[in-house]
């Protein structure tokens, strides 16, 4: 019987030690059966390897560090109707339906993907979600989109509805 090899195989083929081990599991955040969290995320980036930014993660903001290594498939929009709310940070809300959400497409892998969702505090802050995506060769390709928790949503002075779902236009209005 063959055993599918993990990401775990590759640390111990390394000969990685336990110190490192332990320090890799701390730094990537999994607790508790790390190794199925791996292999869910492998699965999950076989279901479709794109990931949706709208806000901080975009080419040119902060957090584009992250998909470092990427490189942008194409700009795109949603194909749905979403809300976006910025208070310094963009965020989608899936309930509210107002705007096509603006942004780009990156190809990633489950290394990348873990990052985000500990970035996004997926599945409690943020929830990562597949939608379908229009890109500018008017190609549908669906992509995860990373939306805010509507339970976590509290109506204060400082959140500003994005009206058009362009966290660059957003920006460009309040520089």
């Amino acid at each position: 019987m063959g055993k599918t090899k993990t990401m775990l195989d590759d640390y111990q083929d390394d000969e990685m030690l336990d110190d490192e081990i332990y320090f890799a599991q701390y730094k990537a955040g999994l607790e508790g059966d790390w190794e199925a969290k791996v292999n869910k995320l492998i699965d999950e980036i076989e279901v479709t390897p794109y990931v949706f930014v709208y806000g901080t993660l975009m080419n040119g903001f902060g957090n584009n560090l992250l998909l470092e290594g990427t490189k942008m498939y194409s700009e795109s929009i949603t194909l749905e109707k979403y809300c976006m709310y910025a208070a310094h940070i963009p965020f989608v809300l899936e309930s509210q339906k107002t705007s096509h959400i603006r942004g780009e497409l990156y190809k990633i892998d489950a290394n990348i993907l873990h990052g985000l969702d500990q970035l996004e505090g997926h599945p409690t802050f943020y929830q990562r979600k597949i939608v379908e995506t229009l890109t500018k060769d008017s190609e549908i390709v669906k992509a995860w989109l990373y939306f805010y928790n509507d339970e976590n949503m509290e109506e204060t002075d400082y959140i500003q509805r994005c009206e058009d779902g362009n966290y660059r236009n957003y920006r460009n209005q309040i520089q």
